[in-house]
């Protein structure tokens, strides 16, 4: 395995958490406020229309960079900060996280049946160096009886996830195929974000040789 140094996680994500144990790469987390009514640290809203693919790549490349701040801020250790940003779309349509259930369900409703894309960005910064990649996946959701939509959304799992679903969670017995990263639609496309690392990492011995 590739050795690298303990990195700084701009997320409270514990599925990207999960995922980061799963490869044996150390982090730290540094988090982000992300309530809006507290002022968030990052203004994840789409701009005027801004398309999926450039609305994930910005939010994810913004998140390293305030995260970047926020340790220079701190007068933290120096160390590679990697961020990532998650969408559902159908076409140009956002789908985010829902506002409430009744967002919840007509999210559901319109992923019933039909094929959906979604992108992950994975961005990570270490001084001037800076890198991202972009994950994209295609999940197709089987047809959905309203109760079994309403009774999801009871059990809350749809409330903070990008989509108003979670595809390691209940929400497996929707879905009859993917095509792509089962990590990247769960929110941190691992093979991206190990070579991501790799980059950043050589990207910091080469300045430490000069």
């Amino acid at each position: 395995m590739f050795p690298l140094p303990t990195i700084y996680l701009a997320s409270q994500s514990p599925r990207r958490r999960e995922l980061l144990d799963q490869i044996g790469v150390p982090y730290t987390v540094l988090s982000l406020r992300e309530d809006s009514s507290r002022g968030g640290d990052v203004d994840e809203r789409a701009l005027p229309g801004e398309a999926p693919v450039a609305y994930v790549q910005r939010v994810a490349r913004l998140k390293a960079s305030v995260a970047w701040a926020i340790l220079l801020a701190r007068k933290l250790e120096r160390r590679p900060v990697l961020a990532a940003d998650t969408t559902v779309c159908i076409g140009d349509r956002i789908l985010g996280k829902p506002t409430d259930a009744a967002d919840a369900i007509a999210m559901l409703h319109h992923l019933s049946g039909r094929e959906h894309r979604v992108l992950t960005c994975v961005a990570v910064r270490l001084g001037d160096h800076r890198h991202a990649a972009l994950s994209e996946s295609t999940v197709r959701f089987r047809a959905l009886e309203e109760e079994e939509i309403e009774r999801y959304v009871q059990t809350g799992e749809p409330m903070d996830k990008a989509g108003a679903y979670a595809i390691q969670g209940r929400a497996q017995a929707f879905i009859p195929s993917i095509v792509g990263s089962y990590s990247g639609v769960m929110g941190l496309p691992l093979c991206e974000t190990m070579e991501l690392l790799k980059r950043i990492t050589n990207d910091s011995r080469d300045t430490a040789a000069r």
